[in-house]
């Protein structure tokens, strides 16, 4: 029943994203820890500028609510020590051959300077699955 009203909430209450998202390539990762370089790599699911989606295997308990993390493709980090807070964590279907329990948090970056900004566009741009253009609309342009 908690997640039903979480859903109604984000729905009818929340205002709509002021960025949109994009999902990510498979190389794309999120370093959470109180050091980010040596975090915790967790696979990112979607990326917009306000923030990001990933799926990890744990309890809430296991990744802090608010505190840094890190932006991480093919091995390079692109930023570091970005202020995060969560916004949602919500539990995923168990899978029955899975003993390991999956859950999917969204965190909203807080404040970021314009060389941050910079690099999280470029982060967005090298690692983001652009959205398919509408053919209709593509028509209307020419």
């Amino acid at each position: 029943m908690g997640r039903f009203w979480r859903w109604l909430k984000r729905i009818f209450l929340l205002k709509a994203r002021s960025h949109p998202r994009f999902p990510a390539t498979e190389g794309a990762f999120v370093v959470i820890g109180p050091n980010t370089a040596e975090g915790r790599k967790i696979q990112i699911l979607d990326i917009s500028r306000g923030g990001l989606a990933f799926i990890y295997a744990g309890s809430p308990e296991d990744l802090e609510k608010e505190g840094t993390l890190g932006l991480m493709a093919d091995g390079n980090l692109y930023l570091d020590q970005i202020e995060y807070e969560t916004v949602w964590d919500d539990s995923l279907p168990e899978m029955e051959e899975d003993i390991r329990r999956y859950r999917r948090q969204g965190v909203r970056f807080k404040w970021l300077g314009i060389v941050d900004q910079r690099q999280l566009k470029a982060f967005i741009h090298d690692n983001a699955i652009p959205e398919k253009e509408d053919p209709e609309e593509s028509e209307k342009k020419e």
